[in-house]
């Protein structure tokens, strides 16, 4: 039987980040401004901890959630996601 050529299909979706830390902003920025990423952001607050900086990021979509909830990916559209970041305090 003859091999079948793999076709590439550009990914689609956006990716969640979910965190308000440094390393969340970071990754977000990263994930918009260098890849050109669509990013949605789940964070308990735009005012507080990273989420001003986070906020002012271009194109981000803020989901604010105080608990990771089916409620928070729900809103976070997760159900069409290509991925989720999980990002804590530790995990430099």
């Amino acid at each position: 039987m003859p091999a079948v050529p793999l076709r590439r299909v550009a990914p689609r979706g956006h990716l969640i980040v979910c965190g308000d830390t440094a390393l969340a902003y970071r990754l977000a920025e990263a994930l918009i401004t260098r890849l050109g990423q669509d990013v949605t952001m789940v964070l308990p607050s735009k005012r507080h901890g990273y989420g001003p900086q986070i906020s002012r990021l271009p194109k981000i979509r803020i989901v604010e959630a105080q608990q990771l909830t089916d409620e928070a990916f729900q809103n976070a559209r997760a159900d069409v996601a290509r991925a989720v970041a999980l990002v804590g305090p530790d995990d430099v």
